[in-house]
């Protein structure tokens, strides 16, 4: 897929702005100019376009220009398989190919067109936004990612024996919620277990945590004071027999559903060893793994090939592995989209020459301060 065409009109700081041809940014930026002159609004109009109105940050933004109240325009002329599709959002109405959609269906079209969601657009064709989210935020958004191919197109992978995922799925979870993803199941099993808890707290301990002979003297009392009135004392002896019951079911369901929680942390592993084994056939320099000890214990770390963090690399280096990332993405998605740099003037020739190598299948677009 290629842009072919941005014209803007009105759009944040842009007064008027038009590229027939857009060129691979490697060579000579895309756009570029000094700062404050709309080169990153140029980028923001792909995204706010095609990625569910996000800008490069993949947050909301107001594209209205500061120069006048007219309502912003957006064109782009987007080629795929040799076909062109014209996509615009001209006064307040989305338009592909001079036909107008709501909303909701001008996103469908989009995903269509694009083989993928909106959501998922800054993850591919942004590379310096995965990097950029902490390893809670990139855990969840990888694992999320990966199930969309995982699941569906590897489901000869044993990521655990018995019982299945898809059995996890049905015991823990209603039909609307069995579609959710790995990350979000984990979550509604942690939230089952602390309302489980809760229950038992209130309940069972919150009668008896002082004595846990107490029914016992209770009944000892009952039996003093009951007066011979004997259903009176069969009351209270199935009402003890019952916070027992609840206490012994409670307690097993926590069982469980930790047992459960513990077998979604081991299918994460085996998803993550598996797609290691990916990253490596596609000849990627990074490795993805899990944080085994300490206070982050279970989040997601990124490291080059020589065990450096993502953070701790320079800016070069994090454009290059953030861009390996972007492409990953991609390959695992089965799409070959455009990638979206800004600040790109921080690259020196010689990375620029790796990056060139590394995005040969894609077009690249950037935007450049002119020094």
């Amino acid at each position: 897929m290629k842009i072919k065409q941005i014209k803007l009109i009105d759009f944040k700081g842009v007064s008027q702005y038009i590229n027939n041809q857009l060129n691979n940014g490697i060579d000579e930026p895309t756009f570029s100019g000094k700062n404050a002159s709309g080169k990153s609004s140029k980028l923001e109009a792909i995204t706010y376009l095609l990625g569910n109105k996000k800008n490069l940050e993949n947050k909301t933004f107001n594209i209205q220009s500061k120069l006048t109240e007219q309502p912003p325009y957006i064109s782009l002329l987007i080629e795929k398989d040799g076909i062109e599709y014209s996509i615009e959002f001209n006064n307040d109405n989305y338009l592909i190919n001079n036909k107008i959609y709501k909303v909701v269906k001008f996103r469908e079209k989009i995903t269509e067109l694009l083989n993928i969601s909106g959501d998922l657009l800054h993850f591919l064709c942004v590379p310096s936004y995965f990097a950029s989210l902490n390893r809670n935020d990139q855990k969840t958004a990888f694992i999320n990612i990966v199930e969309k191919v995982w699941f569906n197109n590897y489901n000869h992978i044993n990521l655990f024996d018995e019982p299945t995922l898809e059995q996890l799925r049905e015991k823990h979870f209603l039909k609307r919620e069995q579609s959710k993803s790995m990350v979000e199941l984990k979550k509604l099993i942690s939230k089952k277990i602390k309302e489980v808890k809760a229950q038992f707290d209130v309940g069972f301990l919150g009668r008896y945590k002082d004595n846990f002979n107490k029914p016992i003297e209770l009944l000892e009392n009952e039996l003093i004071t009951a007066d011979k009135n004997l259903e009176h004392l069969i009351t209270v002896a199935i009402n003890i027999k019952n916070d027992y019951k609840n206490a012994i079911n409670e307690s097993q369901l926590i069982e469980s559903l930790n047992s459960d929680l513990i077998l979604f942390n081991q299918a994460e592993i085996n998803v993550l060893k598996e797609i290691n084994k990916k990253i490596l056939e596609h000849n990627f320099n990074f490795q993805i793994n899990f944080l085994t000890s300490g206070e982050d214990e279970g989040e997601l770390i990124i490291t080059d090939l020589n065990n450096v963090e993502y953070k701790d690399l320079n800016r070069a280096e994090k454009v290059i592995l953030g861009t390996e990332i972007s492409l990953f993405f991609q390959k695992l998605l089965n799409v070959n989209l455009f990638l979206i740099y800004d600040d790109f003037e921080h690259l020196d020739d010689s990375n620029k020459m790796r990056l060139k190598e590394i995005t040969k299948n894609n077009q690249v677009i950037t935007a450049k301060v002119d020094q």
